[in-house]
């Protein structure tokens, strides 16, 4: 009986030791997969954001390349309004000195405008048949004017006017109806631009 015990202690000891390993393993195993779980979620959640810190990335890429890209642009458009601004200048400049050059002979052409006298006008206007340069002279004054007939009748009503002397004083060799006058009239004498004739 004795030996039976101790056997039986023995086996008992045994099944203790077996029973606390399978437990020990079952709980290993559990937390084996319960870390397994946890990985999985971790691997989900750094892929996420993996995502969105390469989408950031690009992002921040297209930022700066856009950014980049409306600098080069600026900068273009200032070097253009840079280029633009010293042409304006040249041209002003240009415009200027020719004002200059041009204003003594148009204030001496304003002062003998001046000193045309009603008579000289009137034996302009007696004339039937005025000479070619003064017919020629007076048709040009006439077209400037706006006048739409250059016929001498009309002319000589043109001259027979009180402000006609006033109206070529005030006359606005700038404005556009110059440009469109000047064209009628080398359309009336078949005159040609200057640079037709270099």
């Amino acid at each position: 009986t004795s030996i039976v015990n101790k056997e039986r202690e023995k086996v008992e000891d045994e099944q203790l030791h077996v029973n606390a390993g399978l437990s020990k393993l079952k709980q290993t195993q559990e937390n084996v997969a319960e870390l397994k779980t946890g990985l999985a979620a971790k691997t989900i959640e750094l892929r996420e954001k993996e995502t969105l810190a390469n989408n950031k990335l690009q992002q921040m890429v297209a930022d700066q390349n856009e950014a980049q890209k409306r600098k080069e642009e600026a900068e273009k458009m200032s070097v253009e309004v840079d280029r633009q601004q010293v042409a304006i200048a040249e041209r002003k400049e240009k415009a200027q000195s020719e004002l200059d050059e041009a204003e003594p002979a148009l204030i001496s052409a304003q002062n003998s405008v001046k000193g045309v006298k009603k008579k000289d006008l009137d034996e302009l206007r007696n004339l039937k048949n005025p000479p070619k340069n003064i017919k020629l002279t007076l048709e040009c004054v006439a077209i400037m004017l706006g006048e739409k007939s250059v016929e001498w009748a009309d002319i000589r009503k043109l001259l027979a006017k009180t402000d006609f002397i006033p109206n070529i004083l005030k006359f606005d060799g700038e404005s556009s109806c110059h440009e469109i006058a000047i064209s009628d009239f080398r359309i009336c004498t078949n005159v040609q631009p200057l640079s037709h004739l270099s």
